[in-house]
């Protein structure tokens, strides 16, 4: 079946563009400017990473016209595919050499290039009827996050540490003001929301994407940055004015609490900007009680577990991924208890949680007596790090239950010290008796840090027994 063309109206003169007119419209347009900003590249005139970037901003200029021409989502999942194959292209052989300097000419490693094709395609399938949750999304990209790179390398002074090196709090503050305007003025032009409504969305999804932005490694804010807005955007829209500043308010409030309480944490800068994300999801999503088992980890891990001065003050090597290993498991359970509207899936939820703090715990214990490698050494070491793990988030599921009014709170606590008694027993056996294998050769890894999120998500689902003594 032909797909119908476009009608698009300029100037009171309506026209008709073919789908594959749109695209080869789109693809000849594209070419023009990787071959002007290659051009000005090798003149001179340009930078790489003003060259890069230049092509990051007609990209998004491009794809922003996609509603406008095209109706149906093929031909942009067509266009996606084939700038996937493109952009694989540039990074091998002679093109790699020429036309490719334009976005490899930076010295760093980047997936930003296949991922924004990825997170167009995405957008346009999820918006349908609504472009203004298409636009806003890709003008953040579009815009934004060139203008947190130019100023960043232009004018940074004052920086943070990120999973790819450093980021500037210059880079970040002009990302901030960019992308209020990206959100806010399409918003008010939309007519769907009122005008205070409209500045607390744009004022929430401007402090969210900022993290997401931070927190993103290999050029992945090209596709985290667009959906997520996306996902916050679809999700306030339909809020009052009192609730949208209670999110705004949370979304600050957190924030600002994090890096109060970093001096008590070996994070790095971006992985406490990540820690603040995951809190207002967290509460977002399953509300405040939910909070209480990752603050536990989060202001006692190094209270109760000793950590090297050199963490917590000049080195502090855990990045993103290490947050990403502590929480992601939670995380998943906390969806799962909203999905199915389970909400005693909290039990799992925190022997989540006491399963990444007993790993932490069997980590620090191995590093103060670095002869504990027997097996009997190892049984030490799980029974030294899981019993204070299971009763710190036994009481954690107490307050939660005591809190919302939730029956039977201190049975409910009691079989949440045995699940987390047994997750936390388990990860801390794991790490202590084959640590080698759970971090693989570099521990601070994706990689590595992966392996201990599915060693916990793995023992977190014992859990689930508690679910019939609850129903």
């Amino acid at each position: 079946m032909a797909a119908a063309p476009v009608d698009c109206e300029l100037g009171g003169v309506l026209l008709t563009i073919p789908p594959f007119l749109g695209i080869a419209l789109v693809l000849g347009a594209l070419s023009v400017a990787l071959g002007v900003f290659r051009w000005q590249q090798v003149k001179g005139t340009l930078s790489d990473e003003g060259a890069r970037k230049g092509v990051h901003v007609t990209m998004g200029a491009l794809t922003l016209a996609f509603p406008w021409l095209f109706s149906e989502p093929w031909p942009v999942l067509l266009l996606a595919a084939l700038a996937l194959v493109a952009m694989l292209a540039l990074r091998v052989g002679p093109l790699r050499r020429s036309v490719g300097d334009v976005l490899h000419g930076v010295q760093r490693e980047s997936v930003g290039d296949l991922a924004f094709p990825v997170a167009v395609a995405i957008l346009f399938v999820l918006t349908g009827e609504e472009p203004v949750f298409y636009a806003i999304p890709l003008l953040l990209l579009a815009l934004a996050d060139p203008a947190a790179a130019l100023v960043g390398s232009s004018y940074g002074r004052v920086s943070y540490r990120t999973v790819d090196g450093r980021k500037s709090r210059e880079g970040s503050i002009a990302f901030v003001a960019v992308a209020f305007m990206c959100v806010h003025v399409p918003l008010l032009l939309w007519g769907g929301v009122g005008r205070l409504e409209s500045l607390l969305i744009a004022g929430v999804v401007t402090v969210l994407v900022t993290k997401l932005e931070a927190v993103a490694w290999r050029g992945l804010d090209n596709l985290f940055v667009p959906v997520g807005a996306y996902a916050v955007l679809v999700n306030l829209v339909p809020l009052p004015p009192v609730v949208l500043a209670a999110h705004l308010g949370v979304a600050l409030g957190l924030f600002v609490l994090a890096v109060r309480l970093r001096r008590w944490t070996t994070l790095s800068g971006g992985a406490v900007v990540g820690a603040a994300l995951v809190a207002y999801v967290t509460w977002a999503v399953g509300g405040t009680v939910w909070l209480i088992a990752p603050a536990l980890v989060y202001v006692l891990y190094t209270r109760l577990w000793w950590a090297p001065t050199s963490e917590k003050d000049a080195e502090r090597p855990h990045t993103v991924h290490s947050v990403f290993s502590v929480v992601s498991v939670g995380v998943a359970w906390l969806l799962a208890a909203w999905i199915l509207d389970r909400p005693m899936l909290i039990v799992a939820y925190a022997a989540a949680y006491a399963g990444s703090f007993a790993i932490i715990g069997a980590e620090r214990l191995g590093e103060r007596r670095p002869g504990w490698t027997s097996r009997r050494a190892a049984v030490q070491r799980t029974l030294l790090s899981a019993a204070p793990s299971a009763a710190l988030q036994a009481a954690g599921v107490l307050v939660a239950f005591w809190i919302m009014g939730w029956p039977a709170p201190f049975f409910a606590s009691g079989l949440a010290f045995l699940a987390a008694a047994l997750c936390a027993g388990l990860s801390a056996w794991a790490v202590s008796r084959f640590g080698h294998v759970v971090d693989g050769t570099e521990r601070y890894t994706f990689a590595g840090r992966a392996r201990r999120a599915a060693v916990v998500g793995a023992s977190s689902s014992v859990g689930l027994l508690a679910l019939p003594l609850l129903s």
